[in-house]
């Protein structure tokens, strides 16, 4: 059995990889929702509601194959006002997909790669031990599991690119003649065939029969209202796609009567493309536009246009719009050219005509859909090689931001322009940039060196920054990283592990020859610090470290070398402690080689304090060292490894010794009855634990005899359907023959 979050995975992945998918569903033949997924909550609409829609378009297609024996319905497309739809016959179930205009067509490419994950789920999905898709339909398993083949999807595919293959014929034969004639002349010159909203024939060709003039009411009906629940304006053209060839479309051509006229066209070759099978229909609206234009039909003219134009026609459009002022207009087809741009690779041209729509946008008052399209300027610039345009599109993003107030979300797209213009070489531009943003950082620095010297914490997260001055976290290392160069803090940042550290690391020289005991033995010292080795270790770890962040800041690292950098920053943690302690030697040490001082965090050693040591009897807080051998495996002071040794800790008092009699009697008497208070806690809380597991294992069992209930009541609705339309079959033929 397949699980439905397979299908709920495949199809999020496409909605994400194309930016102009709305809605992406998969409907079975019932017209119910097997899976789906949609871009934003604006569009909203019930699952259901969607699989009754998606069957209900897909209708005139089935329609039209049956009644003019097409053979199989592969492709059915609706162009409406604000979005398209696209509905794919695999047999067992429907693909339907609604997205915007500016992404017309999708690209043969994102429905290939679909297939080849689609298509075995769907198999095993719809199996014969598995499905009941035959007894619901009525149809043979073998019919239905056939439109997903290798030849079926290829035909699918070819149709897909067929949308972008052809050019617009202008075939403007302009005509006063009065109505009918002009109908007839329509039916005559383009072999068409019209009506009026009420499905009556205005004109007819005599190579379609009656079959054809009867389906075209099904397919008015639900081009009148069957996609209203999309919410995406008035259908102004559908098409139908045959496994045979054929494509049938139809469209709105106008208004006569008080009533919108609709044409239809049968092609028998639908490989000669979208533009050549969509400019009769264009033809017949110019034919009408004199005396029978509405304002669909007027649309239809502007969709045709949008959608067939190339790159310079779009061009010359928009100037048009531009110096009527109608900016809108000349955005959306802006839009459009630069989809088509990126499209053929001319990213240069694609981010001129999205900065030319940012620009617009920001004077009319949109400013943060200025800034989301200046950024895509900005990265088709990048894409073009034109890094000098590109900066200067992060530059006025930056800008943008300095007017709207928000100074941190300014400084790091100035940051970004500095870094575009300093790789293209622009070194005069960088700096102009530089000087803006340390103007605007510059309040920030004082900030942070007054937080960071009445800190009392030796260390403080980058997290802790990000929170407190609500900076991104690449700010709050530029801005610690340029104090540290300026001299007005100490320390290092350690981007790697989120955190500042106040205390810099020497890089003084310092040789100690310590003293040498027996190692072995609890109590006594062997130290292994020999500062002439310790240095150059310490030396080139630091150097192996400083390179490979700078990688870590411009490229993906495989695991391997992040795995070699852990190690290496362990190291160094390890190697610095060793430092302070030669450092420190006089104040560590008493005269037996005993640590007066935690040799983890450095503190003195209080005796009421529970304390570890290492096997060689080098002691630290308990807590700290739990802390440490996270980490390290070994002791700063003598390189005793920590395992397998168990670690001893010792309890001592105040006065170093264990005290009287009487007082450590009754230590004891208090100490035994939390113990059996504590004993008999754990015995309850153990019970009641228990309990819960018992409560879950019920649970469990209830919730999957829920669940398969559940996929029982679904099987029985689809039986439930079928006899209902059987029976409704059955009282039919029974009127019938009475009659």
């Amino acid at each position: 059995m397949v699980e439905k979050r397979v299908f709920d995975t495949l199809l999020a992945n496409t909605l994400r990889s194309e930016p102009s998918i709305r809605i992406i569903s998969l409907i079975d033949r019932e017209g119910l929702p097997i899976s789906f997924a949609i871009k934003s909550r604006k569009y909203k609409i019930k699952p259901n509601t969607l699989g009754a829609t998606m069957k209900q378009a897909y209708y005139p297609m089935d329609n039209y194959a049956k009644n003019l024996k097409l053979k199989k319905p592969l492709v059915q497309i609706y162009l409406l006002e604000e979005a398209s739809v696209l509905l794919i016959n695999l047999g067992v179930a429907i693909l339907s997909i609604v997205f915007d205009c500016y992404g017309w067509p999708l690209q043969p490419q994102l429905f290939n790669r679909l297939f080849q994950r689609l298509k075995p789920k769907l198999e095993k999905a719809y199996s014969k031990e598995d499905g009941l898709l035959s007894k619901i339909t009525g149809e043979k398993e073998e019919d239905l599991m056939d439109m997903i083949s290798e030849d079926n999807i290829s035909k699918i595919l070819q149709i897909l690119q067929s949308l972008s293959l052809g050019e617009v014929e202008q075939l403007l034969v302009m005509d006063s003649a009065p109505a009918p004639e002009i109908f007839t002349n329509i039916s005559e010159k383009f072999d068409a065939f019209t009506v009026d909203g009420k499905n009556n024939i205005l004109s007819m060709n005599p190579n379609y029969g009656p079959e054809f003039v009867a389906c075209t009411k099904e397919t008015l009906d639900i081009e009148l209202s069957g996609l209203q629940s999309l919410k995406a304006g008035e259908v102004l053209c559908g098409l139908s796609y045959f496994a045979n060839g054929h494509c049938i479309v139809n469209g709105v051509m106008g208004e006569y009567n008080k009533e919108r006229i609709y044409g239809f066209k049968i092609f028998k070759d639908w490989s000669i493309g979208f533009k050549k099978i969509i400019s009769p229909l264009y033809a017949i609206v110019n034919y009408l536009v004199a005396d029978f234009a509405s304002e669909l039909s007027m649309n239809f003219i502007d969709m045709v246009i949008y959608y067939t134009d190339s790159v310079e026609s779009l061009k010359e459009r928009i100037n048009s719009y531009v110096k009527d002022k109608d900016f809108t207009t000349a955005r959306r087809f802006m839009e459009r050219a630069a989809i088509l741009s990126v499209r053929n690779e001319k990213y240069l041209e694609a981010g001129d005509l999205y900065k030319w729509m940012g620009f617009t946008l920001y004077k009319e008052g949109e400013a943060k859909k200025a800034i989301k399209i200046y950024d895509l300027a900005a990265k088709n610039h990048e894409a073009g090689k034109d890094l000098e345009k590109a900066g200067e599109d992060y530059q006025d993003i930056a800008n943008i931001l300095m007017n709207l107030k928000k100074e941190s979300e300014a400084i790091q797209y100035y940051n970004q322009a500095e870094q575009i213009f300093r790789k293209a070489g622009l070194s005069d531009r960088a700096d102009e940039v530089q000087e803006a943003k340390d103007n605007l950082l510059r309040p920030y620095y004082e900030q942070f060196k007054q937080f960071i010297k009445q800190s009392s914490s030796e260390t403080l997260t980058i997290d802790y920054f990000i929170k407190k001055f609500k900076l991104s976290e690449e700010l709050v290392v530029l801005i610690i990283k340029k104090l540290i160069q300026e001299n007005e803090i100490e320390g290092e940042v350690d981007v790697h592990k989120g955190r500042y550290t106040k205390r810099r690391i020497s890089t003084g020289r310092m040789e100690t020859q310590a003293e040498s005991a027996p190692s072995g033995v609890s109590g006594t010292t062997s130290i292994n610090l020999n500062y002439s080795e310790l240095r150059p270790k310490l030396n080139h770890i630091e150097t192996s470290l400083s390179s490979m962040e700078k990688k870590f800041e411009t490229m993906n690292i495989p695991f391997l070398k992040y795995v070699e950098y852990e190690k290496m920053l362990d190291q160094k943690q390890f190697l610095e402690h060793k430092r302070r302690i030669i450092e420190e030697k006089d104040s560590f040490f008493d005269a037996q080689n005993n640590n007066l001082r935690c040799f983890i965090c450095f503190k003195p050693l209080d005796m009421s304090d529970d304390l570890s040591e290492c096997p060689n009897g080098h002691k630290a807080h308990q807590s700290c060292l739990s802390i440490w051998i996270k980490s390290q495996d070994a002791c700063p002071v003598c390189d005793a490894p920590f395992f397998p040794y168990v670690l001893r800790t010792t309890f001592k008092d105040v006065n170093g010794s264990i005290g009287t009699k009487a007082q450590n009697e009754a230590l004891l008497t208090e100490m035994k009855q939390k113990m059996a208070k504590l004993s008999k806690e754990v015995e309850r809380l153990q019970g009641v634990n228990q309990t819960l597991k018992e409560m879950k294992g019920d649970n469990n069992d209830y919730v999957d005899k829920i669940m398969r209930e559940r996929e029982l009541k679904g099987k029985l609705q689809k039986e439930l359907k079928r006899r209902e339309l059987t029976i409704r079959e059955l009282k039919s033929m029974i009127k019938l023959f009475k009659q």
